[in-house]
């Protein structure tokens, strides 16, 4: 989990994007029993075994879950802004047009920051 996602604002320029849009052919990949060649080019994060399936997409979940609302929306917004552009473009997007931080960044970092201290 990352800190910014977890403590509630939007990650620091340079944060994950699409390098190019997908295409039709590509998105069909995972979608025609090719997942482990989709897994291979990067289109897809992981393959699951069904006897896996729910246990793993639980857990994902739980791990999304506790994350921020506000960090979620951000970043999905930024994906769809910032989808297909230059990297010099995608960043200006980032540092100029951010969403800022979100109403719970105080008692989130306050959480992170009790954690550490009782981990010492």
């Amino acid at each position: 989990m990352g800190f910014d996602s977890f403590v509630g604002h939007e990650p620091a320029p340079a944060a994950p994007r699409r390098s190019k849009p997908c295409d039709g052919n590509d998105a069909e990949l995972p979608h025609r029993g090719r997942a482990q060649e989709a897994l291979r080019l990067g289109l897809v994060n992981q393959c699951l075994a069904d006897e896996d399936f729910f246990d793993v997409v639980d857990a994902y979940a739980q791990q999304v879950l506790a994350n921020s609302w506000f960090s979620h929306r951000a970043n999905k917004k930024l994906l769809v802004q910032t989808d297909g552009l230059p990297l010099g473009a995608g960043l200006a997007q980032e540092v100029y047009r951010h969403e800022g931080v979100g109403p719970d960044v105080h008692a989130r970092i306050a959480s992170f920051l009790q954690k550490k201290s009782s981990k010492s």
